[in-house]
Parts: C-alpha cells; sequence; structure tokens
C-alpha cells in the first residue's frame, strides 16, 4: 500500500488540502486605513482582512470532504476502480474549491476597492487547490498504470 505512488501523491493531495485550513486566500493590508477597510470590506469575506476557507460554507464543505476522500482513497487500493473514480471526484473537488474561491476573491476585491483605494497580497491558499490538483492527477495515473500492470499479469496466466 505505502510502497505504490499514488498512495504518496494522495498524502500530498490530502495534506494540501487540510493546509486550506491554516492558510488565507487573500489578505488586505491594514496598516493606517485599517477602520476605513474593514468598513469597506462589511459584507464580504474580507471583513476580517482575510479570506480564509472558513469564511464561505461550500468551500469549507468541499475543503473538508476532500481531505476525506483522499485518506479513504489511500485505503482502497485492492479496489482500483473504485479508487479511480474517487481520485477523479477529488480533482473536480480540487478545481471547483479553487475556482469558487478566485470567483468569490475577485468578486470582494472588487467591492471593497470600489470604495477605498487599498492593496491585497494572495496567500498560499490559492495555489493550495491547483497543488491539490496536480497530485490528484498523478495519483489517478499512477492507479491506472497499476491497473493495467495487473491486467496485463492476468493475461499471461
Amino acid at each position: 500500500m505505502i510502497q505504490r505512488i499514488q498512495t504518496l501523491y494522495l498524502v500530498l493531495a490530502a495534506v494540501a488540502c487540510a493546509l486550506l485550513f491554516h492558510s488565507f486566500f487573500a489578505m488586505g493590508k491594514l496598516a493606517d486605513e485599517a477602520p476605513v477597510v474593514l468598513q469597506a470590506a462589511s459584507g464580504t469575506t474580507f471583513a476580517d482582512g482575510k479570506f480564509t476557507i472558513q469564511d464561505n460554507l461550500v468551500i469549507t464543505i468541499l475543503g473538508a470532504s476532500g481531505v476525506l476522500m483522499a485518506i479513504i482513497t489511500i485505503f482502497l487500493y485492492k479496489k482500483r476502480k473504485v479508487q479511480e473514480q474517487l481520485v477523479s471526484a477529488f480533482i473536480l473537488i480540487s478545481l471547483i474549491i479553487n475556482g469558487l474561491a478566485l470567483y468569490i476573491m475577485y468578486n470582494d476585491l472588487q467591492t471593497v476597492q470600489q470604495n477605498i483605494d487599498t492593496a491585497f497580497e494572495i496567500g498560499v491558499g490559492t495555489f493550495l487547490p491547483a497543488f491539490a490538483f496536480i497530485t490528484g492527477f498523478l495519483a489517478l495515473r499512477g492507479i491506472r498504470k497499476d491497473d493495467k500492470i495487473v491486467k496485463s499479469m492476468d493475461r499471461l496466466r
């Protein structure tokens, strides 16, 4: 189980999704104008100055399900077809997280910047779903390669 490369990719994908809960997508530069920025950001995901995964319920649920799905998939190493389906669903979840977070972040940045001219910095959380997508894709490729090897061995018997 652990010696297979797709297991390592799935562990990396699960860690990337879990790190979403400890990082942020974007953060406002709240130096001198902190009360003005927070007042301009009220009603957006930047109300506290940071856009994290906990600011949106859908992204939070998708992130938690992504972590669980990657961990569960590791232990289904004898059922390669189910593993392929779960990894494909994980890849879709990571794409949805990335797209939804970028969409919300862009819209809320537009709202805040209409009211005040302030700078925002992109956080590590913006790139973690993309990393999870890449590692999920590599895991899917490893699972398919493993399935192909097993099927070729069955033909030789």
